[in-house]
């Protein structure tokens, strides 16, 4: 173990408040090299452990609020998302009905233009669904 590092931790870590202390445990404890840990735990043996108890409990609370509003916030767009495309898919539907309508009971061009703007947007707005989703999925292999 190397002390100029400890050192350099215990400093580091002396000039931080119980909370900065309780948020660096919290999130990243895991995550620090042995000297870090070492320095860490020397100086956390100098606070009051009551104190720091709370005070490491209220950050993780904090920080599960945050994840679980994240989560919910993520399932909204996700919503919202799906209701988006289901109104495209049903505009596009639309489109096309009343296109193909349109050449049946009247003029058969401007049916036939409406149904194929109907089909093309459809398929423009499938096609971008899937790539996108492909390319999401290539990010989430490697």
């Amino acid at each position: 173990m190397d002390s100029q590092q400890v050192a350099f931790f215990i400093d580091r870590y002396s000039c931080m408040s119980d909370e900065e202390l309780s948020y660096l445990m919290v999130t990243r404890g895991e995550g620090l090299s042995a000297e870090a840990r070492h320095a860490l735990q020397k100086v956390l043996r100098s606070r009051d452990p009551e104190l720091l108890h709370r005070e490491i409990a209220a950050t993780a609370a904090d920080i599960s609020a945050q994840v679980a509003y994240a989560q919910q916030e993520a399932e909204r767009h996700a919503r919202q998302r799906r209701r988006t495309r289901t109104a495209l898919r049903i505009a596009c539907v639309a489109l096309i009905g009343i296109g193909l309508l349109t050449s049946v009971a009247s003029s058969q061009e401007t049916g036939l233009t409406m149904t194929a703007g109907g089909v093309a947007m459809f398929l423009y707005f499938e096609a971008r669904h899937v790539l996108r989703r492909f390319i999401a999925a290539l990010f989430r292999m490697g």
